[in-house]
């Protein structure tokens, strides 16, 4: 039977399933592991048998020597691969010979990718007039702090219907767990500046104005990469990111003195243990004063 097939059904069956993200990273490790099977040992099948501890060593050293990836990136490529050789012993498929035991599978905590409150105010402040794309993702950026690290996935997502009142409810993409944020003065300025009666999208992010998942792939890459354009003008340490604004928010209500079970909620954190301990009880108000600290200084 052959691995390589196993892995590319597998990524089928995922989108299948409605599993988008998950099938990009079974399809990225098959794509991944065929240019290694190809270039190293100049095949384009192996069988599940040969699947063996060796392997997966000289695959981790391909991956972080040779392409020169980090250790949780090449994580993320082996674990699919993890996934599906399991299945295949729990089918009885083949016996279990621990091809992965000396390998990473793990994910090492990364420096915190955090940016000050003067930085912020930096960003702000950068005259990008001349270059529209960069100022999208500037604006973006800064609507992803304002609303409480706001997933980029969510803010791709918002449109006119999820804007009630002077408030923005949304389901987070990650969760399913409705939010629902206060639209604060720096908010209402970015919404404004963008708003448009043609379209049904708060941000001018997709040219047919639809959201699906190969064309918010690509505007994802293109807002990190005018991200790190951004930082590189402004001459940032950190490399900024979508993520960035996500934990800047959250660090800055750390500085504030903010609750820790305040900032999980604002962040729609509930797949953790001890976040679902003890959320689920706060109110609006709460979590738009906490929002209102943060934000003091930006209005």
């Amino acid at each position: 039977m052959d691995y390589l097939k196993m892995i590319k059904n597998s990524a089928l069956e995922k989108k299948a399933l409605g599993k988008s993200k998950t099938a990009d990273s079974y399809a990225t490790a098959y794509r991944s592991f065929e240019r290694f099977l190809h270039n190293f040992l100049h095949c384009k099948s192996i069988p599940l048998q040969n699947i063996d501890s060796t392997l997966m060593q000289h695959y981790e050293y391909y991956l972080l020597q040779i392409k020169g990836i980090s250790r949780n990136t090449s994580s993320a490529y082996i674990r699919p691969l993890r996934s599906v050789y399991n299945k295949a012993v729990r089918h009885e498929l083949c016996l279990d010979r621990h091809p992965f035991c000396e390998v990473f599978t793990g994910n090492e905590r990364t420096p915190k990718r955090a940016i000050s409150k003067s930085a912020i105010s930096k960003i702000m402040a950068l005259d990008l007039s001349s270059q529209p794309k960069l100022r999208l993702s500037r604006d973006l950026f800064l609507f992803s702090f304002f609303t409480r690290g706001m997933a980029f996935i969510d803010i791709a997502k918002l449109t006119r219907k999820n804007i009630i009142g002077d408030r923005i409810v949304y389901y987070r993409s990650k969760t399913k767990q409705q939010l629902s944020i206060k639209i604060e003065g720096p908010i209402d300025i970015l919404l404004k500046r963008y708003q448009s009666a043609e379209k049904n999208h708060l941000f001018p992010l997709f040219k047919d104005d639809c959201f699906n998942p190969q064309s918010y792939n690509h505007v994802l890459r293109l807002h990190n990469y005018h991200l790190k354009k951004i930082g590189k003008l402004l001459m940032f340490d950190i490399s900024l990111s979508s993520y960035v604004a996500r934990h800047t928010w959250a660090t800055q209500a750390m500085y504030l003195n903010i609750p820790t079970k305040i900032i999980s909620e604002s962040l729609g954190h509930t797949k953790e243990e001890t976040t679902i301990i003890y959320l689920a009880s706060f109110n609006h108000k709460d979590l738009d004063e906490a929002n209102k600290k943060v934000l003091r200084g930006f209005c």
